[in-house]
């Protein structure tokens, strides 16, 4: 996601479902990596749907 957006993403460690996300750059960069983070919860979506309808 870094490399994508070219902003500061820190991801808190921990085994809970919520997480904080710390984003820090220029102000475009921190709007490219909210709308990729945005985007990865669709991707894995997604990407779990393909990967059960196959092993089905």
């Amino acid at each position: 996601m870094h490399e994508e957006s070219g902003a500061h993403i820190n991801i808190s460690k921990g085994n809970c479902p919520g997480r904080i996300i710390t984003l820090a750059g220029p102000a475009n960069t921190i709007f490219t990596a909210f709308a990729v983070i945005m985007d990865k919860p669709e991707e894995d979506f997604s990407s779990s749907m393909t990967n059960s309808t196959a092993a089905s």
